[in-house]
This record gives structure tokens, sequence and C-alpha cells, in this order.
């Protein structure tokens, strides 16, 4: 029998991401908008892994259904360290409003311009799973890249930063790979599977 598993989040990239990861296991996966859940969860925690947490509880007490949110923190190598986007990947030139898909990817690689037009980078990700009001389990990881200026012709919507992001086995853009074949997409699924039985 197949387990209920939502996915926290109303960023499309991640449910798509989400969804492929975990297509092996027994699970029948949800989103909000499965549900009608309409929420805006403010990402006001000091890490990946207090958003990440707080954005399972919050949808988790909305649906009664085990959640699984995700959170991230990019750091690109040669930017200077009050250029690193950090927790702050979408609040562009300091603000606070939320900038297209079009506009992130036109600022970062203007700022990759300006340091040669690449760089290494990693991004620094935390996942909660909330199986319960009083379980929940964690994990981190680091997906690592390159980042170029010259940029994918295939856009992923919500997710335009891997339209310059590089792998660094495959030289492929990671807009150009299928979620269920990306690295993270089996530490996505190890992780639940690892907690399968408390969903």
């Amino acid at each position: 029998m197949r387990k209920k598993l939502l996915v926290g989040t109303t960023n499309r990239a991640r449910v798509e991401h989400l969804r492929a990861s975990l297509f092996p296991l027994p699970l029948y996966v949800v989103t909000p908008w499965d549900l009608g859940i309409d929420i805006h969860v403010e990402e006001d925690g000091t890490s990946p892994k207090e958003n990440a947490e707080k954005k399972a509880r919050t949808y988790f007490t909305a649906s009664s259904i085990p959640t699984i949110s995700m959170d991230a923190s990019l750091f690109i190598d040669k930017f200077i360290a009050e250029r690193q986007p950090g927790m702050y990947v979408r609040r562009i030139h300091g603000s606070h409003t939320r900038p297209t898909d079009e506009e992130i990817l036109a600022y970062y690689i203007e700022e990759l311009r300006k340091i040669g037009g690449e760089s290494a980078g990693k991004w620094e990700v935390a996942m909660t799973l909330m199986c319960s009001p009083h379980k929940l389990f964690y994990k981190t990881y680091e997906l690592e890249a390159l980042f170029i200026s010259l940029r994918s012709k295939t856009i992923i919507r919500d997710a335009p930063l891997r339209s310059i992001m590089v792998d660094l086995e495959t030289g492929t853009y990671f807009s150009e790979i299928p979620d269920s074949a990306r690295h993270d997409a089996l530490w996505v699924r190890e992780f639940v599977g690892e907690h399968i039985e408390e969903l």
C-alpha cells in the first residue's frame, strides 16, 4: 500500500524534482495544489534547516499528512563575501520584491562576467521530513556545480539558475538533466526511504 507524502512547497521546479526523486518509492506524492492549500510561509529562519522545518511544520499542520520540505543556501567561490547569495538567492540588488526568472538569470550572468565568466560553487541543502507533530527527521547535503555566464537554452520555471549551472562530471547544464538522473535525486530518495516506515 502506498503511503501519502506531501511536498511542502509551491516552487514548481522543486515539486517536480521531489516527485521524480521519490517515484521509485511506494508513495503517493501530493502537492498543496492537490489539497487546495494556499499558504505563504515566511522563510525568515537563520539557516536552510530552520526554513525547511518551518515549511514542513506549516504544511503538516494544514494537512495532517507527512510532509517533506527543503531549503538551500548558495555559495559561489569567486564572489566576495558581500556578494554571496547565501539564503537570499532571489533578493537581488538588495530588493525584497520577487524578481522574475529572467531578472535572476540576468543578474547572476552579469555577476559571473565580472569575475571572469565562471566559478565553482555549491548549494547547501537541508531537508526536513515531518511524520507526526513530534517526529521530525533532517538531512543536509551539498550539491556542487560550475556556474558559467553562458546560459543554456533550456530554462526551468522557478529554478532559473539551473540554466547557468554545469554538472562537474558530465559537463551538462543542470537544466538539461532529467530530475531523476541528478545526484541529489538519489540522496532525497535514500533519506525518505530510511524513514518510510514512520510515514
